[in-house]
């Protein structure tokens, strides 16, 4: 019993340290979205939505599966996309669904194809 209590609040912790890593990223970009102009930043989000392995992660040294920075560092990237209006193309949205998918991220790839089809875009 002790250690089902353990283990939930091991996993509520990493829970809670991804959200608020979620919202460091988020403010970031931000803050990246008014250094670098609209178009600049849109610009560099999908060049790096669409490496390989996604974001500023060719720092983690190469291959295996994405680690959870890379994950939070993607979700992020195309949260604020979304969030913000910088997608609004067919393929933003496509480079965005396909970045999730190096990832594993089906569930949120699956959204962000929804967000497409809420705009009337059809795919490219």
């Amino acid at each position: 019993q002790y250690w089902t209590r353990s283990v939930a609040a091991k996993s509520s912790g990493e829970k809670s340290g991804r959200e608020i890593r979620r919202a460091i990223l988020l403010k970031q970009l931000q803050e990246r979205l008014f250094e670098e102009g609209v178009v600049q930043h849109r610009s560099n989000l999908l060049v790096a939505l669409s490496e390989p392995r996604g974001g500023r992660s060719s720092s983690s040294g190469g291959g295996g599966s994405s680690s959870s920075n890379d994950v939070e560092e993607i979700l992020a990237m195309v949260e604020h996309l979304l969030y913000e209006g910088l997608a609004y193309h067919p393929k933003h949205f496509t480079i965005a669904i396909a970045g999730l998918g190096r990832h594993g991220l089906w569930r949120q790839a699956c959204n962000t194809f929804s967000a497409m089809n809420e705009l009337q875009l059809q795919p490219s």
